[in-house]
């Protein structure tokens, strides 16, 4: 996977199956490190090439709490701004020593990871039904035109 996989799937890519792959689920916390560094993406599963860097939380009821966290502009803006190299944006570890992320409670955090996560799940099934129906959609246009 690549960044701009995310927004169109005309890029798959198929490579051979090895250990020394950088794997990611549809649940991951995944940023640019180029381009658009600072932009967080999610909802792709499969091997990520190094325009890609992983975020995991060490709590796992933090996740949904810091991928919101850094989805905000003014943080997105924070890490391009850091980010800036010599000829590209360019995030790396030195980049989030900076960043300091408040957290609540960990009563709140459970509670905003329990809701936030049912949303993405809802959400994955929705984008799952509507490339159905758009699917659908294509073969009767295909069968009646």
């Amino acid at each position: 996977m690549q960044n701009r996989d995310y927004d169109s799937d005309s890029h798959l890519t198929y490579i051979p199956v090895s250990k020394k792959n950088h794997l990611c689920n549809v649940f991951d916390i995944m940023m640019d490190k180029y381009g658009d560094a600072g932009a967080v993406r999610y909802g792709i599963a499969g091997a990520f090439n190094v325009a890609l860097l992983k975020i995991i939380s060490k709590k796992n009821y933090e996740k949904e709490y810091i991928r919101d966290f850094l989805s905000q502009n003014d943080i997105k803006s924070i890490l391009f701004s850091s980010s800036q190299a010599s000829t590209r944006p360019s995030l790396n570890e030195t980049t989030f020593k900076g960043v300091l992320i408040p957290l609540p409670d960990r009563a709140s955090l459970e509670e905003y990871e329990d809701k936030t996560s049912l949303l993405l799940r809802i959400e994955f099934e929705t984008k799952k039904k509507v490339a159905k129906l758009k699917e659908i959609k294509q073969q009767l246009l295909q069968k009646y035109f």
